[in-house]
């Protein structure tokens, strides 16, 4: 193997050749301009790249617009492709739900691991074992140990609900469909190298879960969103489109919305993340080659003349750069965790995230608790949702206790009136139960959420006066010297519970490689709280 020693980014790697890796010449069409580089000092237990610890360079100077990466339109992985290899399998699964592009890659991937005549076997054997380091991995492997890890985040109601759904699919389509196309999950004799043998149904459920988990990730962590028109042009990666990027070439106005298709791109999908205003490639769309009749493919007799995803650079770029996209822009940590398994320190978009419900409100006892307490319900407010949650016992209130433990009396009691009241005011000025606090807000709470809880926790002493009319301009100030107590308390409170909860799990883990960035994820969560509380 020919290669020559480079530093990146304080990185010691090792310059791979584009022809040491025969994924770039099985899938661009000649004169692209990437190598691949891998990490020295890189674990072979987890990465967030393609191949362990391996991601794109330019092998040689490029000018903005300049075509880097020419993926062969064959090579893309699509529903239309997975139409043409298992058509009988994509129409059994539709049969049972909802048509789903990402459903037919995940079939397709599934079956192109145990098939030998697979089109894309090249790519799926370039493609990791596992993706232990994103985070439903990690809950359907070790649940009690991410049940600890996330116990205080957004991440783990959201992937409760991603697993339930998942464990769903498998039981209603996927293993009534290993029961009617059994060769398609290599489970079957012929072609098909068969790992399992015999009647052990419960070991064949086990390795087949491994397989849906295993392609359902792939796709989730590298897909791309591009437009099925060849003449349009697709901005953005991944998930979403974005048409505002002043680096990205756009529509002219008068076209109308490209429709839209989820692929995955061999080769394509080794450039690493950066935000947009740093990323240095950009999906441009599929383009027609203008050489000879040949469909572009390595038994055409034509590298020129079939379609392709163009990907240019977005700026200009040097031999050796490495090369990176835009998955999604202005994500913040946890929503890149969950999706893609990493995360940056820093991140500019990272934020912590609250969320509640006027009716926790209810039954508020002027006791605040301990400290304990105070970490424990923070916590048990994670299981039943994506967000933070805020608990009404949090904080000290003059309404909904009863008159023993400090509670209102008279019409005040009427706490049922008083939060229907509430809701009506808050729907009608558009209050959402919900906030972030972050690096975008100055690491301050906002005021719509200011104006959310002194509403939740004012008296109707509080709110006299306030009509829907002009609550919208009584709410953006202070109530009542009391309301404004409760509602800094409230913040602190819960502010202070989950940044204890965080530096537990940080001080008592031992965190392994996989799971580097949740470490990183932990450490962003109590920054943005201290600087928060700080503020207070």
């Amino acid at each position: 193997m020919s290669s020559s020693s480079y530093h990146h980014h304080g990185r010691d790697c090792v310059h791979l050749h584009s022809k040491d890796h025969p994924l770039l010449e099985w899938a661009l069409l000649p004169g692209f301009k990437a190598a691949v580089a891998r990490e020295e000092s890189c674990s072979t237990t987890a990465s967030p790249d393609i191949a362990v610890g391996r991601f794109l360079v330019a092998s040689e100077d490029c000018e903005r617009l300049a075509p880097v990466l020419r993926v062969r339109a064959e090579r893309l992985l699509s529903a239309d492709a997975a139409d043409a290899c298992i058509r009988p399998l994509l129409q059994f699964a539709w049969d049972r739900t909802s048509f789903d592009e990402e459903l037919a890659l995940v079939l397709l991937l599934i079956w192109s691991k145990h098939t030998a005549s697979s089109p894309f076997r090249q790519y799926v054997e370039e493609l990791p074992s596992n993706f232990a380091h994103i985070p439903l991995h990690m809950l359907a492997a070790e649940p009690d140990r991410a049940e600890a890890l996330f116990c205080s985040t957004p991440l783990l109601g959201v992937l409760h609900g991603q697993l339930a759904n998942l464990r769903l699919l498998f039981e209603d389509v996927i293993k009534p469909a290993v029961d009617a196309f059994p060769i398609y999950f290599g489970v079957a004799d012929g072609s098909v190298a068969t790992e399992l043998t015999g009647n052990d149904t419960s070991s064949l459920d086990e390795r087949i879960w491994a397989d849906l988990l295993w392609a359902y990730l792939a796709v989730e962590s590298r897909a791309f969103r591009i437009a099925k028109d060849v003449t349009s042009l697709v901005a953005d990666p991944s998930h979403t489109v974005s048409q505002t990027d002043p680096a990205c070439p756009t529509p002219p106005a008068a076209a109308a919305a490209p429709q839209l298709q989820t692929i995955l791109v061999p080769a394509g999908d080794m450039a690493n993340h950066r935000p947009s205003e740093e990323a240095n490639l950009m999906t441009m769309g599929l383009e027609r080659g203008t050489g000879g009749k040949g469909n572009g493919s390595a038994s055409s007799g034509s590298d020129e003349g079939g379609a392709y995803l163009l990907i240019a650079a977005a700026t200009p770029i040097r031999a050796g750069e490495e090369l990176t996209l835009c998955y999604r822009d202005h994500l913040p940590n946890w929503m890149l965790l969950y999706h893609y398994g990493f995360c940056f320190a820093d991140n500019p978009s990272d934020s912590v995230v609250f969320s509640f419900e006027p009716d926790e409100f209810e039954g508020v006892e002027g006791d605040h608790g301990d400290d304990e307490t105070d970490a424990k319900r923070s916590a048990s407010g994670q299981q039943d949702g994506c967000k933070d949650r805020i608990r009404a016992g949090d904080v000290e209130s003059d309404w909904g206790g009863g008159e023993g433990a400090g509670g209102p009396s008279g019409e005040d009691r009427y706490v049922g009136e008083l939060g229907v009241m509430k809701e009506i005011i808050a729907g009608a000025c558009g209050l959402e139960p919900e906030f972030e606090v972050g690096y975008k807000t100055g690491c301050r709470v906002p005021e719509e959420a200011l104006a959310f809880l002194r509403l939740s926790l004012a008296t109707r002493a509080d709110l006299s006066g306030i009509t829907v009319g002009n609550a919208n301009q009584r709410l953006f100030r202070p109530l009542s010297d009391k309301n404004e107590r409760a509602v800094v308390d409230f913040v602190r409170r819960t502010a202070r519970a989950l940044m204890r909860r965080h530096e537990e799990v940080l001080r008592s883990v031992v965190f392994r490689e996989e799971e580097r960035y949740v470490a990183l994820f932990l450490q962003g969560q109590v920054k943005m709280l201290s600087t928060m509380l700080s503020l207070l």
